[in-house]
């Protein structure tokens, strides 16, 4: 049976309302846009996946945990990621949504001061296609995990930006990672729809 969605693996504490960042809007845009693209959104059982996240000067903004089923996001559905701990399994946040249960996969991203951005997406056929022709993380790692993290860490370790990560324990899970947010949906665009 399939790993439920969106159930949010690490323990985080929200530390009142957020900032607004100029970022707002361009976060929200091209989630909306992948939203269109049904590469965000709610799956057979009703759980939301996907999710987008841009870096700030101090941590990241991400869209919040199951918001798949929102046609266009507002800014309250956005989460700033403040700060995080791999080893003890923490997430510290502001904002008034739960923080997106791929934080700490996106976290990792940004440990390369290369990455602006990463998107994650689902997709089946997608999934199929490009597993392990395209870098693949360890189908024994499940995501939102510590190990996944590190996963994305030793990726990013020997890929040049920007990088398309098929989530080998999450099936139908997509990963792209570039140096805009641009990039990085282009980047997931092209390779759910090039196999078609």
């Amino acid at each position: 049976m399939p790993e439920k969605e969106g159930v949010i693996k690490f323990s985080y504490s929200l530390q009142g309302n957020r900032d607004d960042f100029s970022k707002d809007l361009e976060l929200i845009y091209w989630r909306d846009f992948l939203w269109r693209h049904n590469l965000i959104g709610v799956d057979e059982n009703g759980y939301g996946f996907g999710n987008v996240s841009i870096r700030l000067p101090k941590g990241f903004l991400i869209t919040g945990s199951q918001t798949g089923h929102i046609p266009s996001l507002k800014p309250k559905h956005l989460v700033h990621i403040i700060d995080w701990d791999f080893q003890n399994n923490t997430v510290v946040a502001k904002g008034e949504w739960k923080p997106s249960s791929e934080s700490l996969t996106h976290a990792a991203a940004y440990g390369n001061p290369e990455v602006f951005a990463v998107v994650h997406s689902h997709n089946n056929p997608a999934w199929e296609y490009w597993k392990d022709k395209a870098p693949t993380t360890d189908p024994n790692i499940p995501y939102g995990t510590v190990e996944m993290a590190q996963e994305i860490k030793n990726i990013l370790g020997s890929e040049a930006l920007p990088v398309f990560v098929v989530m080998g324990g999450h099936y139908g899970g997509l990963l792209t990672i570039g140096g805009s947010l641009w990039e990085a949906v282009a980047l997931m665009i092209d390779k759910v729809y090039e196999n078609k």
